[in-house]
């Protein structure tokens, strides 16, 4: 076969004419040609191994899916990188961390201090990555349990009703922004020394409201106000439609930031 003929079998039929010129123009480099001519000759195999290994990845993809489980986490909200952890990672550096660490758990119980201590290890291991991904081999199985259910379970069941209206079980957002720490964890009451029917008459502050997320939560805790503080615009517009979605009645909204006096 014809060299002229070769090209034709590889290169896209709107670079044929080009070719062609070349060709009869005499002014191609021979060089080149043998190139393109080796090229061709090897395409047959090189297809071939890419369709032997295009199979292999089909038959394996449910194993391979499973054993990347096992290596790093990149589902939904789990995809850290250093712009996250910016502060931490520059505080860390600082000559004066060891300063503010002890500060941070002077007075606080052993159960406390084992788990400041654990948040920083693991802080410090993304930070020695310097790739900005958490590795699971971090975390504990019960922690890795639960990013599954998270990921399997939790994320799934949030319904969009339409681009102004999220639900998850009896809750209403206008974006989806449903955090577990949030809708599960009721932000840690159920773990407060004190008991939580003690806030029935009382009022309660949320200091850094967001989108009014949390008012969903500590609203039916009182039969008194929750008064909820966000000084972003945005956010505050947000809170404000969380409150008339779900037709929360006690809760008074603060577009201002709190601050120590």
């Amino acid at each position: 076969m014809k060299v002229k003929e070769k090209l034709k079998t590889f290169v896209p039929p709107s670079a044929h004419a080009f070719h062609n010129h070349v060709i009869a123009s005499g002014s191609a480099d021979q060089q080149i040609l043998a190139q393109l001519e080796n090229i061709s000759a090897q395409l047959p195999e090189i297809l071939a191994q890419l369709a032997a290994v295009s199979k292999q990845l089909a038959e394996n993809f449910a194993h391979i899916q499973q054993e990347s489980k096992h290596i790093v986490w990149e589902g939904h909200d789990f995809e850290y990188n250093a712009l996250v952890f910016g502060g931490f990672f520059e505080a860390v550096q600082n000559t004066d961390f060891e300063e503010k660490y002890l500060k941070l758990v002077n007075g606080l119980d052993e159960e406390s201090i084992e788990t400041t201590n654990r948040i920083i290890s693991r802080m410090q291991c993304c930070l020695a990555r310097n790739d900005g991904i958490v590795p699971l081999d971090l975390f504990t199985q019960a922690e890795k349990d639960f990013f599954l259910f998270l990921q399997n379970e939790y994320f799934p069941s949030i319904l969009k009703i339409s681009d102004n209206c999220y639900v998850y079980k009896q809750y209403k957002l206008p974006i989806n922004q449903f955090e577990p720490c949030v809708f599960l964890d009721k932000h840690g009451l159920m773990e407060m020394e004190t008991p939580i029917e003690q806030l029935e008459d009382k009022d309660i502050i949320d200091a850094g409201g967001f989108i009014g997320d949390s008012v969903l939560i500590l609203s039916p805790l009182t039969k008194r106000n929750v008064y909820t503080f966000e000084p972003i615009s945005d956010n505050y517009n947000l809170m404000q439609q969380t409150i008339a979605m779900n037709n929360v009645r006690n809760a008074v909204c603060e577009q201002m930031a709190l601050e120590r006096v």
